[in-house]
């Protein structure tokens, strides 16, 4: 699998960075997986959000919030913006970028 990536025996072991001797058709790894890291931190992002949407239909499957519900409406979005506050939050935390000194 490697054998067509051997050195000449012309490079040195010490000169050059690793860039030099990484293959070009190999370092197009790095950016899938930044890409795949961003999606994972999107969807990690979303799960606060998610749970409150599931929470509100556990609720109303339960029987606990029904139509009938005094102030339904403004407790379904209470809780659907404490739930996108929080996604909020979780976003910012993972895609924060910190200052250079």
């Amino acid at each position: 699998m490697f054998g067509k990536f051997k050195k000449s025996s012309s490079e040195n072991e010490t000169s050059g960075t690793r860039s030099d001797k990484v293959p070009k058709n190999c370092q197009f790894g790095s950016a899938i997986m930044n890409r795949i890291v961003i999606w994972i931190k999107a969807s990690m992002a979303l799960v606060p959000f998610i749970f409150v949407m599931f929470a509100l239909y556990r609720l109303e499957v339960a029987g606990i919030l029904m139509t009938e519900t005094p102030h339904r409406g403004k407790i379904s979005v209470f809780l659907l913006t404490v739930g996108m506050a929080l996604s909020f939050f979780a976003y910012t935390l993972l895609f924060e970028r910190r200052k250079e000194d």
